[in-house]
């Protein structure tokens, strides 16, 4: 009868109980236990009181297969009785029992005691969560964590796990007992970096993706390859590799990107030409990339035109960043542009130092007090980043409407992205920032909208770094700051701004300094 109702339902989409029952040739009373039923797998949306819509944006059959108790645990493992599995007696589990699939079982006995471990660990929270729904998913791993700290899981491992058990079985979690790397990725990504070309870990993980024609989500992240790596390999044997003489083969994909094989003299090739060749071999090659590089690469020919590979200087590449930053690019971004520069300059030929990302950091100069106190004291756009902390984008986003002048409030919630307005819509990066009196009284009342629309601003960077430096002599928490600077994390903006903060204790430091203790001593 279920069946009958899902060929009526995908017939009518959006219906009322009255109109099922009809096509039945039934009493409403019949059909209701099978709709509720639906309802509670996710298949029915319940719109109004008697209207109901047929949730089709996802397959069914998919869906229904995410939904059956796959494994099935049935001696008492449930947060009812207080009490899960102890993990230490992994001898004791009685896997015949629990484990119904031939294949699942054997695959279990196969496995060294610390796989079995893990396995076991799946298998019971797989009965205890299940593939509810991804908020009630969550806090139910979080309240099996903290009772028991063996079981600690995180959710979105919990859904890849569980998804992946459901496709491969119990084999699908952990292949080759280490992770659930593909073993054809894992061994081209070896080959790349274990030569001695000098790929850093990022290059080979980027040109694993280019070759290999992968998006985001794809594969795993590269910390996942690199555990994989040390787990097959010792420290010096990977030292070993990356220095020997012999060379590795690659893949012709690999060797097609490297285009300076074609010439001579790489310095006086012109940049826009070297940049054509680069796409005209991922292009032929037919390697699939994403959007975002073929605009990388048209921004860069924009600015780097008419120069030569050989012109393109620390000093030259430090420019670019600063007039990208003045202009309102975010970090990201201008992290992503380098890169993709740097890319272009090694397929061509010329051979670059990679620690010229640390002369990027340290490009923009740090202001002295007296420095900012001018710029405090000056009426202009750089004092409210000095004060604020905003990103150039949210500054010409600004309004004067924005600012609440009793409670000496400021709302972002706005940012300019390439000429267009946008309001932030994940709520963690609208915020309210303090703002100084000594600003607050310079912002007119009276007027309305944009208060500096689209400006430029060299010393950006410069009154970023001041606003940071000043929260840290008042030892304002680094979670407070990176919050008020609009980062998502706190990992974010340490990434972003590591370079600013001490990296030893001073000498004379004392922890128990603040507790004043002298008094007390003999």
């Amino acid at each position: 009868m279920e069946q009958k109702i899902i060929k009526i339902l995908n017939i009518l989409k959006k219906f009322q109980l009255d109109e099922v029952a009809t096509y039945m040739e039934c009493e409403t009373v019949e059909i209701q236990p099978y709709i509720e039923n639906l309802i509670a797998d996710g298949f029915i949306k319940q719109i109004s009181t008697n209207d109901y819509v047929y949730d089709i944006s996802k397959d069914v059959a998919t869906k229904r297969k995410l939904r059956q108790k796959t494994v099935e645990v049935n001696i008492g493992f449930n947060l009812n009785k207080q009490e899960l599995f102890n993990l230490e007696n992994y001898k004791d589990f009685p896997a015949k029992k629990v484990l119904k699939k031939k294949a699942d079982l054997d695959y279990y006995n196969s496995c060294d005691e610390k796989t079995k471990k893990l396995l076991i660990k799946h298998i019971v929270l797989f009965n205890l969560v299940g593939n509810p729904s991804l908020h009630n998913q969550t806090e139910l791993l979080k309240q099996i964590s903290k009772k028991y700290p063996d079981y600690k899981m995180n959710a979105q491992w919990y859904r890849r796990k569980y998804n992946r058990y459901l496709k491969e079985g119990l084999a699908g979690l952990y292949h080759n007992k280490l992770s659930t790397i593909d073993t054809k990725v894992y061994d081209e990504f070896k080959q790349l970096y274990l030569t001695p070309r000098g790929y850093t870990q990022e290059q080979c993980y980027e040109i694993l993706m280019l070759k290999g024609g992968y998006k985001e989500g794809d594969i795993p992240t590269l910390p996942t390859f690199i555990h994989r790596l040390k787990h097959e390999f010792s420290k010096d044997a990977i030292k070993k590799m990356r220095s020997h003489n012999k060379l590795m083969p690659v893949s012709a994909e690999v060797e097609a990107l490297q285009i300076h094989k074609k010439r001579k003299k790489p310095c006086e090739v012109y940049f826009e030409d070297a940049a054509n060749d680069y796409w005209r071999a991922i292009v032929e090659n037919n390697i699939e990339v994403g959007k975002h590089r073929q605009e990388f690469i048209s921004k860069l020919i924009t600015y780097f035109r008419g120069i030569k590979l050989g012109e393109i200087v620390r000093e030259k590449v430090i420019d670019f960043k600063n007039t990208l930053v003045s202009e309102g690019v975010t970090f990201s971004i201008v992290k992503g542009l380098i890169g993709m520069l740097f890319t272009i300059l090694k397929a061509s030929g010329i051979k670059i130092d990679f620690e010229i990302y640390q002369d990027l950091n340290h490009s923009s100069k740090i202001y002295t007090q007296e420095e900012v106190k001018k710029i405090i004291l000056n009426d202009s756009p750089e004092a409210l980043v000095v004060a604020l902390g905003l990103r150039l984008g949210e500054l010409q986003a600004l309004k004067y409407e924005d600012f609440d002048f009793e409670n000496k409030l400021v709302t972002i919630k706005r940012r300019n992205e390439y000429g267009r307005i946008k309001e932030f819509k994940q709520a963690k990066y609208i915020r309210q920032c303090i703002v100084p009196d000594i600003i607050l009284n310079r912002i007119d009342k009276s007027k309305k909208g944009f208060i500096y629309g689209k400006i430029t601003m060299p010393t950006y960077e410069s009154c970023l770094y001041a606003h940071i430096m000043l929260m840290q002599t008042q030892h304002i928490p680094l979670n407070i700051i990176a919050h008020n600077m609009g980062h998502s994390s706190i990992n974010s903006f340490f990434t972003t701004y590591h370079y600013l903060f001490p990296k030893h204790l001073e000498e004379n430091f004392n922890i128990l300094k603040p507790l004043n203790l002298e008094e007390h001593q003999c």
